[in-house]
């Protein structure tokens, strides 16, 4: 028995190892994110064991499970962490504002994000937004981000082969990573109305064949596709022009050098703007759409919880 007014702790070292270990369901990225070795997390590990009496987890053939007295003390472990970072801000003089380091592609950030953060800091002026920007599949046990949002098909998803083909991959491993759907994508044309001065009336998607196309050069076949979609053929002899993104397409098109094929997601506000036509409205999805990846054990977990909630009723919106 402990000695009145003595509280009965575990090693608290024992006890952030664990919890870490636990969150990842793995002692090796545990130890990436502590800077420790591994053997140094199974030591805490094993001497929060010997503490307790009880073993904490099942070792498996190449990974580790919870055993229920293991699932118990790290929703504990957590909880009582989160509440001693948050004393130990207040003690410090932080100004209370946690840090959501989001990934995302540099044409959503522009053409999406950006505008709207000022949105989201009003709501939760409490979190502070790092956008990160990249195109390749999120790496959790690598890159240093919280969230990411990605553009691709779901693994395991069947989708209709009419549909224009989107070559991206979400995230280079599935174990435990959570994705939540956003939006679809939608491709359309734009272009500047004066490529139209003294030209016949666009008619049929075909007529597009008369100007540039502006391409996306990781997305190859987008032009195809969205001919195929509308049920036409990519013309004959048409010119193209590639860029490296999506937004490099769209200003290129406001200074009249050809046809963007644009995702509608980034054109909210620009069809006010009367130097552009949008010639032909899409409405077809591409095999593929926007997600939110996350760890599952972050999803619920504010910051992430909160920006989440948030995008998902934009998207809601935007339906």
């Amino acid at each position: 028995m402990p000695a009145p007014g003595r509280r009965a702790l575990p090693p608290l070292l024992a006890v952030r190892a664990f919890e870490a270990a636990a969150r990842r369901l793995s002692f090796s990225l545990a130890a990436q994110e502590l800077n420790v070795t591994q053997s140094a997390i199974s030591r805490q590990v094993r001497l929060l064991e010997d503490f307790l009496g009880h073993p904490l987890f099942l070792r498996l053939t190449r990974s580790v499970a919870l055993t229920p007295e293991g699932a118990a003390l790290f929703r504990a472990a957590e909880q009582s962490l989160d509440i001693l970072e948050a004393a130990t801000r207040r003690c410090r003089g932080d100004d209370g504002r946690t840090t959501l380091k989001l990934s995302i592609t540099q044409s959503l950030a522009v053409n999406y994000l950006l505008p709207r953060l000022p949105a989201f800091a009003a709501l939760r002026p409490d979190i502070e937004v790092r956008v990160l920007t990249s195109t390749a599949p999120v790496d959790f046990d690598r890159d240093d981000v919280d969230a990411a949002i990605r553009l691709g098909p779901l693994p395991g998803r069947r989708y209709d082969p009419k549909r224009p083909y989107i070559p991206h991959e979400l995230a280079r491993s599935w174990r435990g990573i959570a994705a939540f759907p956003l939006w679809d994508e939608v491709l359309t044309p734009v272009l500047a109305r004066s490529l139209l001065e003294g030209q016949p009336p666009l008619q049929s998607p075909a007529d597009l064949g008369r100007f540039t196309l502006l391409s996306v050069a990781p997305r190859p076949t987008a032009w195809s596709d969205w001919f195929r979609s509308q049920g036409a053929r990519l013309p004959r002899g048409t010119t193209t022009s590639d860029f490296g993104h999506f937004f490099m397409t769209l200003d290129a098109a406001r200074a009249g050098r050809g046809v963007a094929l644009v995702p509608t997601l980034f054109l909210e506000g620009l069809r006010a703007d009367a130097s552009l036509a949008f010639p032909f409205p899409s409405s077809t999805p591409s095999a593929g759409e926007y997600y939110l990846l996350c760890r599952e054990d972050m999803a619920k977990r504010d910051p992430v919880a909160a920006f989440l909630g948030w995008v998902q009723d934009d998207a809601q919106r935007r339906d």
